[in-house]
């Protein structure tokens, strides 16, 4: 990496793979740039290093997978292994974040309910 500024650098990240962050609702990745920013993880090395991108992009893959499993028209078998996987790996990020990198890793009201609310739900309508 180099010195210039690490958002600056995301955003061009981002940019050089049709990876557009809109500008309302705060900020963030709509649905489609949701699945390209899913796609693209695995090349976060490049802009991170290797050894600090592994966990976040870990972490994406677990993601995309449980929107796959747990967001689809029918819920996929394996939902609650895959939903625990990426819990796992929410709390693992959390702490590389932490005692490795320094940094805090907010938790989002969207990451909270996805963590602490979402599996009750769906077996609450896999039941009825």
């Amino acid at each position: 990496m180099t010195n210039r500024d690490p958002c600056q650098q995301l955003l061009d990240w981002c940019r050089t793979r049709s990876i557009t962050i809109r500008g309302y609702h705060g900020s963030g990745l709509d649905g489609g740039n949701s699945k390209n920013f899913f796609k693209a993880s695995k090349d976060l090395g490049l802009l991170l290093g290797e050894s600090t991108a592994a966990p976040i992009a870990d972490t994406l893959q677990k993601f995309d997978l449980v929107t796959k499993a747990c967001f689809s028209r029918d819920l996929a078998p394996d939902w609650r292994e895959t939903l625990e996987a990426f819990i796992t790996s929410i709390w693992e990020l959390a702490s590389f974040c932490k005692f490795t990198l320094k940094v805090k890793f907010p938790i989002s009201w969207k990451l909270h309910m996805l963590v602490s609310h979402l599996k009750p739900f769906l077996e609450k309508l896999a039941k009825d």
